[in-house]
């Protein structure tokens, strides 16, 4: 899933670009790309802890220590708002301070010069923007990806991180096919997809089948059930169908997390063009009366009333005339 909407460009809007990739404004050419690696090595986050800059010499002190590895990466070579975001905010942050104790820290910075440490790596894991957040175990594997963005946000991950680890562990030391290690499988293979946010995916069913075996943890069922319907809403958001894919998940009472930025925003849309498109004008007002809702940024303020009003222009134009092309 590579192209998935945790990125959220807001339905291509360019109203929130939350994933920065390689295709991005280039810079200017009057800095070179040593000298805007060494920039981004005098932000304070840098100095905030000790990162490593080898992942082999920070995969090595996890083994050594217990430990799993969080690796951050970023790019210097042209801007990156989201990466500015958490280097500037999160990680200068008091609490992490603190928590980045709990794992080693390694630091890759993307710099399209040959001087800079284990270039290229991203790629490697499966990272396709920037900025990449990775718990990653002492064999160099990814096991959990996460933005620390807060506190509660870390900690959740880190124990799901730490969970799946030690699952993978039990597992490999125990071929054994009893229901014990079944559901000790079925339950890895859930933890695996919950902790992908770039990565693929693997299929619904075959997650759905995991879910349903004996034996797996109730509060690991629920976790996979809030990330499977986000999934699904995101595959909804980017099919070419006129939004009917999230008008029938609204019908089937799916509802967007409001925690997940751009994710109600996006779903509404799609959902109130799905509407439209089905001309169904009551579902299509109460949509809009959630979309309406779903933008706090005050800068977009005015380009929302905007929308809203283009909707609702449609909405009633449909309801002035329901059998013919109004409202399309």
């Amino acid at each position: 899933m590579r192209t998935l909407v945790l990125s959220l460009s807001i339905l291509g809007i360019g109203l929130a670009v939350l994933t920065a990739t390689a295709a991005d404004a280039a810079p200017a050419e009057s800095t070179t790309n040593e000298q805007r690696y060494v920039e981004k090595l005098q932000k304070p986050f840098v100095s905030k802890i000790e990162w490593r800059r080898s992942l082999d010499v920070a995969m090595t002190e996890a083994a050594r220590d217990g430990r799993l590895v969080f690796g951050y990466f970023t790019r210097s070579y042209a801007p990156c708002p989201p990466c500015n975001a958490l280097e500037d905010g999160p990680l200068v942050s008091d609490w992490w301070g603190e928590a980045s104790s709990e794992v080693v820290p390694y630091l890759n910075v993307t710099a399209q010069w040959d001087g800079a440490p284990d270039q290229g790596l991203i790629t490697k894991l499966l990272g396709f923007g920037f900025p990449y957040c990775a718990l990653i175990d002492s064999d160099g594997g990814v096991v959990w990806e996460v933005r620390p963005e807060s506190r509660d946000v870390w900690d959740h991950a880190l124990a799901g991180a730490r969970r799946l680890a030690t699952l993978r562990s039990e597992l490999e030391a125990d071929a054994s096919d009893d229901a014990t290690l079944a559901a000790k499988r079925a339950t890895a293979t859930l933890l695996d997809a919950i902790g992908r946010v770039q990565r693929p995916w693997p299929s619904i069913e075959s997650l759905d089948a995991a879910a349903a075996v004996a034996g797996v943890p109730e509060d690991v069922r629920a976790w996979y059930a809030a990330e499977r319907s986000t999934k699904l809403m995101q595959r909804a958001i980017r099919a070419d169908d006129g939004g009917r894919s999230a008008l029938e998940l609204y019908r089937d009472g799916e509802r967007p997390d409001s925690a997940r930025q751009g994710l109600p925003f996006s779903f509404y849309r799609a959902a109130l063009e799905g509407a439209i498109t089905e001309r169904d004008v009551a579902v299509g007002r109460e949509l809009l009366e959630k979309f309406a809702g779903s933008m706090d940024q005050p800068e977009y303020t005015g380009w929302m009333r905007s929308q809203v009003a283009g909707y609702r222009e449609r909405l009633d134009a449909i309801e002035t005339d329901p059998s013919g092309d109004a409202g399309n």
